[in-house]
């Protein structure tokens, strides 16, 4: 029997920070225990969506996940597994299904909620499916729908003993994959163990009792330490992030968990949430002593009297105090605040606000009080009026969206104020996990600086779309850098730096610098560069100041990431080095061709040479005949193709893309990706691929069989794409420059048949860590003796 788990996207249109799916590793793992051998798991970040739903749509039973932030996009993906299989049945749970299990259960998509503790309660409802058992109402803690009427089984006990629960069925959800992306964005492959269950703390805003309760319940040292010597030996783990409410309930379980660590040797760092009331100096030593190397501190508040609203039974005294403890261990400090909550007034946040300054964190996360189903604060919203029903709880985040006034204060006079509050603390501000500083504070709006990644593409392709069609190119998207993180070549990435109305977007490749002359670098640091084509910094403001401010953010998060230094390939049509000019070295690289393809057919044809009409001709004459690709297997035939001619022109091994880089842009870019194919005697002997959108058409990579040079099929495969790009009703396409920078470069010349047109492609390049670039480059002069000369003209000379 089939079954699939999916964790679904949130926050809008995708997670901003997203973690590996324990919950769902830990389901899978228990099932496959049980002897089901067919369980798969997918993620949003990491899955093609489609695949996901044709996968889904084979199964006998699919699981979806379901805070409240992910119940929007699960609900959808169910609808659209039903409309392809309406068999499939489909179960959710999580907090959000635990706490409002009939509103969840009444959508027509949900044949099941699990409430609570959900592995026990998924293998017997597994277990009963796959025996035809159709009578379900033994399996404690199910709701479901029975002639219309939402059936609540009885509440399931707790797992008495959690070292029984097997370990995450992490293999199943690609670790690997979240490895690389932690890699690249903090320097470490860490991942996440939950050490614990349940939380006996009060707090009134937050809702993982729904789950697990307030009863604490522990694995133990040896078990803990077991998971962490599997991770480390099979998945080369070198940081732990303990995913527990509160690591430090016990601080004799911590000195055991530290010296299980410290006694085996094992090269490891490792994070923890701590309450202040849980820890003393003497501890966070030890902590710090066997590999702890940052402690997230939920002080939330300044003022006694809000924490005492929040029913968080500690002082200002402590917090401070265990911040300076922390600091004099050598702890990386990350203190978490809020705002909003309903007895909050201009005085209580005014003593938060000294409170932060007198603590000088590490990093800091301010949010918004949002009362989630679950929690105790959201049952007394719902007695105040609050409709759970009517919110979009995707739309919902800790971050933005003020739910509710407070007794003193108006929705918007509590947004003003968490508004002021990042601009103060905009150097030290970690929203979900992800920080950085910049070279100065600026004045300036809301979201004034944000890094997005893959899993924010939504939000990517909207600032994107939000631009000038000029400005708008496939080079651009989240799906071009989608392309080459998912090969390997580096963490895709988009600055924003946002001004009212003024926009400064930057999509990157983030790459480790992992070897310099064969020499191991142990320190983590990175260049950036834009991906193979073009991209480079785009803006909607030629204002000087904008433009100087956003590149001094951007070089505020480059010094904070440990990024070396920037190679950028500026585009050519849209001559964007124009909004860098005066924050970088760039410079003249080669000309390169393009062709005004909103002009009509005869205009064009007329501006070819006579011998690019000649050779066209002769093509034709030959009986090539060129057709798109349609098959896997043709596109196949192709890369071999690629493949064989850069071999024969000698190009740099970069270029070798794999069949796996061209069959991620078909499945990516789906209409923005077209390969035409030449067929000569039936054999397909060139090909090219060409990217598009509605503005812009780009020749981007090609190749031929050498025995039919002679028959001329790549200027036919150009021609018809000039002819389709005419029909597309595109403006410009870009044929690009030689394979040297001579305009005698016969593949320049082979493309300056087709079109008078040039423009200029030019570089740019910025070193943002000097000291560490002089490093680098003299550990690759050290091994590289007499070779500098040649290269001396090369930024990131290191790679060679």
């Amino acid at each position: 029997m089939k079954i699939v788990f999916i964790q679904s996207r949130a926050h809008q249109d995708t997670p901003d920070y997203v973690n590996e799916p324990l919950g769902l590793g830990y389901l899978a793992a228990v099932l496959i225990q049980a002897g089901f051998d067919d369980v798969h798991i997918r993620t949003a970040l990491f899955d093609d969506v489609d695949e996901t739903v044709r996968l889904a749509s084979e199964a006998r039973l699919v699981g979806l996940t379901a805070t409240s932030p992910m119940l929007k996009d699960s609900l959808k993906l169910a609808e659209q597994i039903k409309s392809t299989n309406p068999e499939v049945l489909i179960v959710i749970g999580g907090a959000h299904a635990t706490a409002l299990p009939e509103a969840t259960a009444a959508h027509p998509q949900v044949d099941f909620v699990i409430r609570g503790e959900g592995e026990e309660t998924l293998r017997e409802l597994a277990t009963a499916l796959k025996d035809g058992n159709t009578d379900l109402c033994s399996i404690r803690g199910l709701t479901y729908q029975h002639d219309g009427v939402v059936i609540h089984n009885p509440d399931r006990p707790l797992i008495s003993d959690i070292d029984n629960v097997p370990f995450p069925a992490r293999h199943l959800y690609k670790l690997e994959s979240f490895l690389a992306r932690g890699e690249a964005l903090f320097g470490d492959r860490g991942s996440w163990i939950f050490s614990s269950r349940g939380c006996p703390y009060q707090c009134t805003y937050c809702a993982s009792n729904v789950l697990w309760t307030r009863r604490w319940r522990t694995r133990t040292p040896a078990n803990i330490f077991k998971e962490i010597q599997l991770l480390v030996k099979d998945y080369k783990v070198n940081r732990i992030n303990f995913a527990d409410d509160t690591f430090t309930v016990s601080s004799k379980r911590v000195s055991e968990v530290c010296s299980l660590i410290k006694s085996s040797g094992l090269s490891i760092t490792w994070g923890c949430n701590v309450r202040v009331d849980t820890v003393d100096r003497e501890l966070l030593l030890e902590m710090a002593a066997s590999g702890c190397t940052d402690v997230w501190i939920g002080a939330e508040s300044g003022s006694p009297r809000i924490l005492k609203g929040l029913q968080k039974i500690i002082s200002s005294e402590q917090i401070t105090q265990v911040f300076k403890w922390a600091r004099e261990a050598g702890l990386r400090r990350r203190g978490y605040f809020m705002i909003g909550s309903p007895e909050e007034d201009l005085a209580s946040i005014a003593e938060t606000e000294k409170l932060i300054d007198l603590l000088d964190a590490d990093s800091i996360s301010i949010s918004i009080f949002t009362p989630y189903p679950g929690c105790e604060a959201f049952k007394v919203s719902v007695a105040n009026g609050l409709n759970p029903q009517s919110l979009d709880w995707s739309r919902i985040d800790l971050y933005e969206k003020v739910l509710s006034p407070t007794r003193f204060l108006s929705r918007k006079q509590i947004e003003q104020q968490h508004e002021r509050l990042l601009k103060k603390y905009s150097g030290i501000i970690s929203t979900r996990g992800k920080t950085y500083q910049e070279s100065e504070p600026v004045v300036r709006t809301k979201k004034q600086s944000t890094v997005l990644g893959i899993d924010d593409a939504g939000r990517w392709r909207e600032l994107i779309e939000r631009l000038p069609d000029e400005l708008n190119d496939v080079y651009l998207t989240p799906e071009y850098g989608e392309v080459f993180q998912r090969e390997g070549y580096g963490l895709a990435l988009c600055f924003l730096y946002q001004d009212g109305d003024d926009l400064f977007l930057y999509p990157f490749l983030k790459r480790r610098i992992k070897k310099v002359a064969n020499r191991t670098i142990s320190t983590p640091c990175y260049d950036l560069e834009t991906p193979y084509g073009y991209g480079g910094p785009i803006a909607n403001s030629m204002d000087g100041e904008f433009l100087r401010r956003a590149h001094q953010s951007f070089s505020g998060f480059c010094c904070s990431e440990r990024i070396v230094c920037e190679f950028v390939r500026f585009h050519p049509i849209m001559r964007n080095e124009r909004f860098s000019a005066e924050h970088m070295h760039t410079s003249f690289n080669r000309p390169t061709v393009y062709i005004d393809v909103a002009s009509d057919e005869e205009t064009i044809w007329g501006n070819y040479t006579g011998t690019g009409r000649n050779m066209i001709r002769k093509a034709k004459k030959s009986g090539v005949v060129i057709e798109p690709s349609r098959s896997p297997e043709e596109l196949r035939q192709f890369v071999d193709i690629y493949q064989e001619t850069m071999d024969r022109v000698g190009a740099n091994r970069f270029y070798f893309f794999p069949f796996s880089f061209f069959e991620n842009m078909r499945l990516l870019f789906k209409d923005s990706f077209r390969l035409l194919l030449a067929r000569w005697n039936g054999d397909i002997v060139a090909g090219a691929v060409f990217l598009k959108n509605d503005t812009y058409c780009h020749y981007h990579l090609a190749g031929s069989r050498r025995d039919c040079l002679k028959v001329a099929p790549n200027n036919l495969i150009l021609h018809q794409a000039v002819l389709e790009a005419v029909r597309g009703k595109q403006k410009k396409m870009h044929i690009g420059g030689g394979s040297s920078t001579s305009q005698k470069d016969s593949l320049f010349r082979f493309k300056a048949n087709f079109s008078p047109l040039r423009t200029k492609y030019s570089i740019g390049t910025r070193i943002h860590l000097p000291e560490l670039y002089e490093q680098l480059k003299q550990i690759w002069q050290e091994e590289n003796q007499g070779k500098a000369e040649v290269l001396k003209e090369v930024l990131q000379i290191y790679r060679f």
